[in-house]
């Protein structure tokens, strides 16, 4: 049952950290300024920004899930019950 609930807990941590390295991170540092006085538009700052996380999701919930059907795949296989029990 732990397991279970570890993918959602390991993806809300993620998003929260991502998400606010994003935006604050940026404020922190200054770089948003700079990125603000740039001739480039507000709009592509954001898209850009929006785009990179939705990125990040994606890779890690496909990495996630080609492991699971891994690891299922060689648990059904018997590999896993050999070594383990």
């Amino acid at each position: 049952m732990f397991y279970g609930m570890l993918v959602p807990a390991l993806s809300a941590i993620f998003i929260i950290i991502v998400g606010n390295k994003l935006l604050a991170g940026q404020v922190d540092r200054g770089s948003m300024a700079y990125l603000l006085t740039a001739p480039v538009r507000r709009l592509t700052v954001t898209l850009t920004q929006t785009l990179y996380f939705i990125g990040a999701l994606v890779v890690t919930f496909g990495s996630m899930t080609v492991t699971s059907l891994l690891v299922n795949h060689y648990a059904e296989a018997g590999v896993c019950k050999e070594n383990f029990g």
